[in-house]
């Protein structure tokens, strides 16, 4: 991204389209950074990268309607991340998010619930920004009162906004004339959850530690996805430490030491905050023994059979043809933030230990009267390479196996047995745990 924004807009004046705006936003970002770091004038800070991005944009879209000249929630994030990568220290990425990210969201929000539905305003609803708007890496930051309102009013706007386009007539699964029905359900769907783990922060605001605990317990169960728990689970523990409370924060600790995967939680890090507290030495043993987890096959047996379609790829797969092996079904949808984020160690594993592991990716979306289209279009957007298949639209394989939220992960053995965590008997495994287990089996002859 070598040519200037000022030279492209001069050849070609930008849409003022808001579905445009996050990739002006880039590339302005890309140009400002070659132009400073070409001068040595690279600034060390990055919230002054980002406020000299807000501020060259407002200028150079000075005759753009307002929505369009306002510095955006992902391009914030992006530009401290892709610019300053493993150099972004956690206190800036949090102030970047309360000066920048926050604000923006918020003003987005704002206009979508003040105008009635329409083509253009739809591009406010963009995955990248919701995601950012409460991003599960920034659950440790502490925002400020008043940028922790608009961050929650914003996002019951969102939902309440998605419900209005939903019951639109946009909303007919023509992208040309509307937004795609499926896009938006599953970005409510996403609004939605974030509210339900803020009401965990808001009890933590409001020094109600026993209530946060009790949504901290909830967050971490069966079913919901477990990013950004442990920072919050953290801030909660030391709460409780402030209050004289030690043991209870032990006790938040063993909590997402058993609930969390290695992936999300380091043992690393748990083991430290042991230590901070005074535990006894044995207690992260006790917890996450050092050896790799145990799985046993559970009294559950898989029920292989069937043919299904396949997404992405012609034809269809009958499950029997993979009984006899060790088999990962993996059931996600296109509206699970943390089934997306996970996709590139899905492909790792699949690459890795194709020779002991056979994946089978299900997504359930056709049950909830998602188009396929739209399952093909995430596939190749975020390059899935497992074989994926569709459950049918009755729910056959979402009833089979029991599925009430997502990523699920089942591990299935040779005999076709599940198998589950020996401690706790935990069918829904995280990927971590299954490298763990199939690190250690025989290469197949």
């Amino acid at each position: 991204m070598t040519v200037a924004l000022a030279a492209l807009l001069l050849a070609a004046p930008p849409d003022s389209s808001l579905g445009l705006r996050n990739l002006h936003q880039q590339m302005l970002a890309v140009e400002v950074w070659q132009a400073l770091d070409a001068a040595g004038e690279t600034p060390e800070d990055p919230v002054q990268f980002v406020q000299l991005l807000a501020d060259r944009w407002d200028e150079q879209m000075a005759e753009q309607p307002a929505a369009y000249r306002r510095w955006g929630t992902y391009p914030s994030m992006w530009a401290v991340l892709e610019m300053y990568g493993q150099d972004t220290t956690t206190a800036s990425q949090c102030r970047v998010w309360e000066r920048f990210a926050v604000p923006a969201f918020a003003g987005d929000a704002d206009d979508l619930a003040a105008s009635s539905p329409s083509l253009d305003r739809a591009a406010l609803f963009f995955r990248p920004n919701l995601d950012w708007a409460y991003n599960a890496s920034l659950r440790g930051c502490v925002l400020s009162a008043d940028a922790w309102e608009r961050l929650v009013r914003a996002l019951r706007l969102y939902v309440e906004a998605a419900d209005a386009y939903l019951a639109s007539d946009l909303a007919d699964g023509d992208p040309d004339s509307g937004p795609d029905e499926a896009y938006v359900a599953g970005l409510r769907a996403t609004a939605t959850r974030y509210l339900d783990e803020a009401q965990v922060e808001q009890a933590l605001r409001d020094g109600d530690l026993a209530d946060a605990l009790v949504g901290l317990v909830t967050w971490v169960g069966v079913g919901r996805t477990p990013y950004g728990a442990d920072a919050l689970g953290r801030r909660l523990a030391l709460a409780y430490v402030g209050r004289g409370e030690t043991g209870q924060a032990l006790a938040i600790y063993d909590l997402l030491g058993r609930a969390l995967s290695d992936e999300i939680l380091p043992t690393e890090r748990l083991a430290a905050w042991y230590v901070e507290g005074g535990a006894e030495p044995d207690r992260i043993d006790r917890v996450r023994p050092a050896t790799s987890t145990l799985l046993v096959p559970s009294s559950e047996t898989a029920d292989l059979s069937g043919t299904f379609d396949r997404v992405g790829a012609a034809g269809s797969l009958d499950l029997a043809s993979v009984r006899g092996g060790l088999v990962l079904l993996d059931f996600w949808s296109i509206g699970c933030g943390p089934c997306i984020e996970e996709i590139p160690t899905l492909n790792r594993l699949d690459e890795t230990y194709g020779d002991r592991l056979t994946i089978v990716s299900v997504n359930n979306d056709v049950v909830y009267d998602t188009p396929l289209d739209a399952v093909r279009e995430t596939i190749g957007q975020y390059g899935l390479e497992t074989t994926v298949v569709t459950d049918t639209e009755d729910g056959v394989l979402t009833e089979r196996f029991d599925v009430v939220g997502w990523p699920l992960y089942l591990l299935v053995d040779p005999s076709s047995r599940v198998l589950v965590e020996s401690r706790e008997g935990r069918r829904n495994l995280s990927l971590s745990e299954v490298e763990a287990y199939v690190r250690a089996l025989p290469v197949r002859p």
